[in-house]
């Protein structure tokens, strides 16, 4: 799993069970590890617990595109939408980030809930 996922950035985001395998992999460094500890700790997530881990943790400047990927991926919004369709993904990732909590983590803020 480590060589899926070597850092933990805040241009991407990361499913909460991809990270919480990396504790288990030998092959993950051991400051990487602590990382990924600290980062649950902030967020109060149990890594040893599996219905804890079903998070993604979204980073604040890409909640956006996190938004129309989960739309699309669900269906609502279809992938092969026409270019001339024009939506507002920022005003639509306002309007979801209500089912969210934004919490800082050292400099960067992100995203995330619970499924």
């Amino acid at each position: 799993m480590y060589n899926n996922i070597k850092t933990i950035s805040p241009t991407h985001y990361h499913d909460t069970r991809d990270l919480a395998a990396v504790l288990d992999d030998p092959e993950a460094p051991e400051d990487f590890q602590q990382t990924i500890i600290d980062l649950f700790a902030e967020f109060d997530i149990d890594p040893m617990d599996p219905d804890a881990t079903d998070v993604t943790i979204i980073p604040e400047q890409m909640f956006a595109e996190y938004v129309r990927d989960m739309l699309e991926d669900c269906g609502t919004i279809p992938r092969d939408l026409p270019e001339w369709v024009a939506i507002d993904w920022e005003e639509t990732a306002r309007a979801v980030s209500a089912d969210y909590i934004l919490a800082k983590s050292g400099s960067d803020w992100f995203y995330f809930r619970s499924c």
